[in-house]
């Protein structure tokens, strides 16, 4: 007897500015969130990956912890049949097409895939690969409130992951450092700044050791939805025009069960896995989370925005001067070193040019040892505390 079998496939639906949004029908749910009280779990038939505790308060920081199973495989056990997707990246359609095997996995619904850049820590200070199996509290799981009292949805920045640290490979580490354009997959958690890596641990190792942030193809989930419209974590949206027969608008999660519910909050603890030293301070050279909401509420950063201000057509609040140093900065902008001149050339308040210099100096280059060696010849004494930043600065250099 011939049984009807409902076919998964993965269709395009909208290219965005910075994305594109797709829907998967009559999806596997095999790799989906699940939710119990206070807690969200990404899980892969049904076993933990990663979990998040979040915050009854959508400004307070919630819980994470390693989900690993017993098996201590975590995400590598769907990944081997994936060898096609990891070629140079060419665009996200030609991409869409490579992940088929894996978004076939996912709940059926509407997803957005972005080429994005995160930070390989986990948001908390961390090197990303170094999660507890226990709960530890962790900024990066909320939402943030802008000057205008009004909640944002950070939007995917740093790393957690869903592999065990037994899996790691110094010699696989090492073989991605000189490699920065290969690309991680990584699942967005909404109404937070946390991705779960779904591969590509040792590239991001690699990122971390080299100090760059690691280029992720990103799998977001829809933020909101209503009869008329969809809505993603960054505004982005999809009409009802454009819905897809018998694709569900909003995805519909399982509920953790009572065993896997207390397996989650009573796994057995056993993180012995001492990571190399070289990892421990790595964390350190990528924005924490208040800088992270800094770079958000900047705005835009584009080349042509900071173009405008510099050459006097687009006008500059004072309080948005540290906003867009620090976004420059931290983003590792072509327009950090103009527009940190333009502070100091128009002055624009003592802070905001200490602030400027602050960082220029954490910076060494060719560029900014010719702006200091400037300042130093016209330095007339009247800023002793941006003398001694630029004379320390070239003491260390």
């Amino acid at each position: 007897m011939a049984f009807w079998q409902q076919k998964t496939v993965v269709l395009p639906v909208k290219p965005t500015p910075a994305g594109l949004i797709f829907a998967v029908r009559h999806g596997k749910g095999l790799l989906q969130e699940k939710w119990g009280p206070g807690l969200c779990s990404l899980t892969w038939q049904d076993t933990p990956l990663i979990n998040l505790w979040p915050d009854e308060c959508p400004t307070c920081a919630g819980m994470v912890s390693a989900g690993f199973g017993a098996d201590r495989k975590g995400a590598a056990q769907f990944l081997s049949a994936m060898a096609e997707w990891n070629q140079p990246f060419h665009d996200l359609p030609t991409s869409l097409s490579h992940l088929e095997p894996l978004l076939m996995l996912l709940p059926s619904g509407y997803y957005l895939l972005e080429d994005r850049e995160l930070y390989p820590t986990d948001g908390n200070g961390h090197f990303f690969w170094d999660v507890s199996q226990q709960k530890s509290l962790n900024p990066a799981t909320v939402s943030v409130m802008d000057r205008e009292m009004q909640y944002s949805t950070p939007g995917p920045l740093y790393l957690l992951p869903t592999q065990s640290p037994a899996h790691y490979n110094a010699e696989r580490a090492a073989y991605y450092r000189d490699k920065p354009d290969t690309r991680a997959i990584a699942w967005y958690f909404n109404d937070a700044y946390l991705c779960a890596l779904l591969d590509g641990h040792h590239k991001a190792s690699a990122a971390a050791l080299e100090k760059r942030p690691l280029k992720s193809l990103v799998i977001a989930p829809v933020s909101r939805s209503t009869k008329e419209s969809l809505t993603f974590y960054n505004g982005e949206s999809l009409s009802a025009t454009a819905f897809i027969k018998g694709i569900p608008k909003a995805i519909h999660y399982s509920r953790l069960n009572s065993e896997q519910y207390q397996a989650c909050t009573s796994s057995v603890h056993n993180d012995t896995f001492s990571w190399p030293e070289e990892f421990a301070h790595c964390a350190a050279v990528f924005p924490d989370v208040a800088t992270a909401s800094t770079i958000l509420e900047a705005g835009d950063i584009s080349e042509k925005r900071i173009q405008r201000i510099i050459e006097g057509q687009t006008l500059l609040q004072d309080e948005d001067v540290p906003l867009i140093l620090e976004a420059l900065y931290y983003t590792h902008s072509t327009q950090f070193m103009p527009f940190a001149r333009f502070v100091y050339q128009h002055d624009c308040g003592r802070t905001y040019c200490h602030l400027a210099f602050t960082l220029l100096a954490q910076q060494p280059c060719q560029q900014v040892d010719d702006f200091f060696v400037e300042f130093l010849i016209d330095d007339d004494a009247y800023r002793p505390d941006l003398t001694k930043i630029v004379d320390d600065y070239f003491r260390q250099r």
